[in-house]
């Protein structure tokens, strides 16, 4: 299984994730939140987070790319929350979560 954790903030969502799928990206918009993430991510010793920079409503990833998206606390956020609504539809697969 893959997730996307969108605005993963300091990653607390994807690292939760991380202990149970076998690859997770956490995205955010703020490159200070991502090296939190990946220092939290080294000090669990989980080595299956990647960070990414991305804008929620234009989520850099191919169609049907994720078994699970979550979105914690973000959605204030985002200009546009139909837009990314609609982006998180985009890159999940058929049947995913």
């Amino acid at each position: 299984w893959g997730a996307l954790d969108v605005g993963t903030g300091a990653g607390h969502t994807a690292l939760a994730f991380a202990l149970h799928v076998a690859h997770v990206v956490a995205t955010d918009l703020t490159g200070e939140m991502l090296a939190k993430t990946v220092e939290l991510a080294a000090e669990r010793g989980l080595t299956n987070i990647e960070t990414k920079t991305a804008d929620a409503e234009t989520l850099p990833f191919e169609n049907d790319s994720f078994d699970l998206v979550t979105c914690r606390l973000a959605f204030h956020h985002f200009p546009n929350s139909r837009q990314a609504v609609g982006e998180f539809a985009r890159v999940l697969k058929p049947g995913g979560r």
